[in-house]
């Protein structure tokens, strides 16, 4: 079995690096960034890819569909440490991939997940699937602003992030406040624009302000 490794934390990066050695599995790249597989040119696709959310150069939810574009028999196991990200779930697998682990997880239980994919193509832990099931059963408050076309409801961390927009805060500064990485708050600012029919950050604000004005 071959393995591919996209993960920008270099412990963890070579953690896993470390296991698959003892094992009948070899790792065929392990890298910090999509784009720097990329540069390399692997031209040898690999049976699974470990893909981290938050990786170096961009957001690995963004980088699926290039994935399977590049390798498009490969099985992905998204793995994040935003245990507060719920949203990123269904995402995911929408996109296609086979599992959503969250860290920390034990080597057993990576190893449980992927033979589980191995036999039934997909593997869903615990926290994962009471994550999912909460999404499902609607189990989060809409947004503040009018729903948009798409009638798309914004998470409570979508709603949090839009609200920091408004008030001004930039992406770096709504990072360090609410404990995120740029990347995240990017990627919930994309989902907010779709849910609510925007392109930018001004279209925003003027939706916002024209809400205001009519509930005056």
């Amino acid at each position: 079995m071959k393995i591919g490794i996209l993960e920008d934390n270099p412990v963890m990066r070579n953690t896993l690096v470390d296991h698959f050695s003892l094992t009948n599995r070899k790792v065929i790249f392990a890298e910090d960034s999509f784009s720097e597989l990329r540069k390399k040119g692997i031209k040898e696709s690999p049976d699974f890819i470990l893909l981290d959310i938050h990786l170096k150069a961009e957001n690995g939810m963004d980088m699926i569909g290039a994935i399977k574009d590049l390798f498009p028999n490969v099985n992905i196991i998204v793995i994040s440490g935003d245990t507060e990200e719920e949203q990123y779930i269904i995402d995911a697998f929408k996109q296609g991939v086979n599992s959503f682990i969250y860290k920390p997880f034990t080597m057993a239980e990576l190893d449980k997940a992927i033979e589980q994919i191995q036999t039934t193509g997909s593997f869903i832990e615990p926290q994962t699937l009471t994550s999912l099931l909460n999404l499902i059963a609607g189990k989060k408050d809409g947004p503040k602003l009018p729903q948009s076309k798409h009638k798309f409801r914004l998470t409570d961390k979508e709603e949090i992030v839009m609200n920091l927009i408004i008030e001004g805060l930039s992406y770096k500064e709504i990072a360090a406040k609410l404990n995120i990485s740029y990347h995240t708050v990017n990627h919930h600012l994309k989902n907010i624009y779709l849910k609510l029919d925007v392109n930018s950050k001004g279209e925003l604000i003027s939706k916002f302000l024209k809400k205001d004005s009519k509930a005056n």
